[in-house]
């Protein structure tokens, strides 16, 4: 996407932007979801 960045090229790079940055973004919430659903290890202590 730099050389739409660089060129000015607005419109080119937001129409880039929609389907390179989604599948990133979903993975992230996908990881997240997943550490966050499984919760403190066995035996851990809260302080």
């Amino acid at each position: 996407m730099a050389p739409f960045y660089l060129a000015g090229q607005d419109v080119a790079l937001g129409i880039a932007a929609t389907p390179l940055g989604t599948p990133a973004i979903a993975l992230c919430v996908y990881v997240s979801w997943r550490i966050l659903r499984t919760g403190p290890a066995p035996g851990a202590s809260t302080p």
